[in-house]
């Protein structure tokens, strides 16, 4: 905590993008749609994020601090971790195990090279951005507060899509058909 992305700073590993899918035909075989326009009303607004969010003076809990620093973790890490605990609790032999971490891992792997190419396609700011340079959105309805800091620091990539949702969707649409076939 405290240590914060410099702003616009440049996105870090783009080439995530190109890289060729295990899985699928090309990174952008399942591009995230367009966002609406920062001047739209189904665009979220910055409110919520920044009372929750906030370095100091947040209205969040204790509880809420404590989950998102820990979802604020490397989302691959944490599933090999849930995969680990399914292996020892449901499944008997290696070759089953290696089944079960290869799917997963494989899905994970498309998923980040699916999201990386949205976030490289999209360029959409992270919302420390949209907090901080409110007043520049062209939406009338939002003010900046340059001052703002986040409770995590925001990682040098761009925010549209979110790899840990793509990452979790992927991993638990393989497993499904895994566990119903196991349990």
């Amino acid at each position: 905590m405290g240590v914060h992305a410099p702003a616009l700073a440049p996105m870090v590993t783009v080439w995530v993008a190109s890289v060729t899918p295990f899985t699928l035909r090309s990174p952008d075989q399942f591009r995230a749609p367009q966002t609406p326009a920062l001047t739209s009303h189904r665009t979220p607004k910055t409110a919520e994020v920044k009372a929750l969010g906030s370095f100091s003076n947040s209205a969040r809990t204790p509880e809420q601090t404590d989950l998102a620093l820990f979802w604020a973790a490397n989302y691959q890490a944490l599933w090999n971790q849930a995969l680990r605990d399914l292996a020892d609790a449901h499944l008997h032999n290696i070759a089953e195990s290696a089944r079960l971490f290869a799917l997963a891992n494989l899905a994970m792997a498309d998923a980040v090279i699916t999201v990386w190419d949205s976030k490289v396609h999209y360029l959409l700011w992270r919302p420390v951005t949209a907090i901080q340079e409110g007043d520049e959105d062209g939406n009338p309805e939002t003010v900046g507060d340059p001052t703002w800091l986040p409770l995590i620091a925001a990682p040098a990539y761009r925010d549209y899509t979110s790899g840990a949702n793509g990452v979790t969707g992927a991993t638990t649409r393989s497993l499904a058909p895994f566990l119903e076939r196991t349990t």
